[in-house]
């Protein structure tokens, strides 16, 4: 008996797979998701982000994480979409490699706890929270 291989299609749907989410400030969002937080679909905007279905580090955990990060400066501060520019960022500093070689803003991998603190400064607007988020990054 032969077996026509063109009767059988096999569709593969990402069905039930994440994708990656991207955070705003309250006001500048696309939309809010189930938690009230709000988000963008543009990374370009986002001032957080969660990585879903990243690989452990270690080669036998078979196991998919989700990472967290946050954008931060150079000097690992917490990136202020309140303000255009943070109290950090009115410092002038003469360092030829700060100004040269580091880039401006970048994400910074963090834990859960940190990153549920930086929606909550999306959220609420509160200053106090990011002083407080500053404190845990350094």
């Amino acid at each position: 008996m032969k077996v026509n291989t063109s009767e059988f299609s096999i569709k593969h749907h990402p069905i039930g797979t994440k994708q990656d989410s991207y955070y705003v400030l309250k006001g500048d969002h696309e939309f809010l998701d189930e938690n009230d937080n709000p988000r963008s679909s543009k990374l370009e905007e986002a001032c957080a982000k969660l990585v879903f279905g990243k690989k452990s580090k270690h080669i036998t955990d078979k196991k998919a994480y989700n990472s967290y990060y946050i954008k931060c400066n150079p000097n690992k501060e917490a990136y202020n979409p309140i303000k255009l520019h943070s109290a950090i960022q009115d410092k002038k500093t003469n360092a030829f490699i700060d100004n040269v070689c580091k880039s401006e803003w970048s994400f910074l991998e963090v834990d859960q706890s940190i990153f549920n603190k930086y929606l909550e400064f999306l959220k609420s607007h509160n200053i106090r929270i990011l002083k407080d988020i500053n404190r845990s990054l350094k």
